[in-house]
């Protein structure tokens, strides 16, 4: 999150100040969790065509299995995370879901698109 994920005003003159600025989601959801509801709604909601979900998951040699199971278990919280209505959660709308866990990744990286 273009190392603000902590503060996320910074993060907003960033993007407003350069346009062709995006950043990624990675491993920074725990910070997001921890700042107010509401804030962070606001904020994604703002930014939703410059925020990509992407992850630093990378498979090393050894339990498959297990690591795939992580891998899906920290994707569905992450999403339940956006997606939820339950109080902590943000529930975002399907639009703004469907930009930042797919359709901002192929726009900003097209190469990443089947077929690219």
């Amino acid at each position: 999150m273009g190392s603000n994920e902590e503060h996320l005003d910074q993060l907003a003159k960033r993007l407003d100040a350069h346009s062709n600025f995006a950043v990624d989601l990675a491993s920074r959801i725990r910070f997001l969790v921890r700042t107010d509801r509401e804030t962070v709604r606001q904020f994604v909601t703002k930014y939703q065509d410059r925020l990509i979900y992407a992850t630093d998951f990378s498979l090393d040699q050894g339990d498959e299995a297990r690591a795939v199971k992580s891998l899906l278990s920290v994707h569905e919280r992450e999403w339940n995370y956006f997606s939820g209505e339950r109080e902590t959660a943000l529930g975002l709308p399907e639009p703004i879901l469907r930009k930042i866990f797919r359709e901002n990744a192929v726009r900003w990286i097209p190469e990443i698109a089947p077929g690219a």
